[in-house]
């Protein structure tokens, strides 16, 4: 289902490819997407840009931080940020984590999955 919204979305992976389709997908659903392809590019993105952004689909396993330890950084600059964790390992107790996440995106997931997990996110 295609929405107007003025919502943007960070999505942070390293593979180039999933980015793509992630966009592709999240452009489908009505949002903005703004792409990095490393924890610290979304940091850097975060702090330069003057969109604001929504919601971050984050990685969990990212080549030089692992996603959950860039979230306060991500969180100090905007508090509102909500944080969708994503892994291709599952994630079966998030209490693990030392943040507080607003969803989980198991790679390789569906286009109705992810509508979900975002929809659940952004609600109010």
């Amino acid at each position: 289902m295609t929405i107007e919204t003025d919502k943007t979305i960070l999505v942070i992976d390293d593979d180039d490819v999933l980015r793509e389709l992630l966009e592709s997908m999240l452009n489908r659903m009505g949002y903005k997407v703004i792409q990095a392809a490393s924890g610290d590019d979304a940091i850097n993105i975060v702090k330069t840009t003057a969109i604001k952004i929504d919601a971050a689909i984050l990685d969990l396993f990212l080549p030089d931080v692992r996603g959950d330890k860039i979230c306060p950084e991500m969180r100090t600059i905007h508090p509102e940020l909500k944080i969708i964790l994503m892994s291709g390992y599952g994630l079966e107790n998030t209490d693990i984590l030392d943040i507080e996440i607003n969803g989980f995106f198991q790679k390789p997931g569906s286009y109705s999955e992810l509508e979900s997990v975002i929809n659940n996110a952004l609600s109010p």
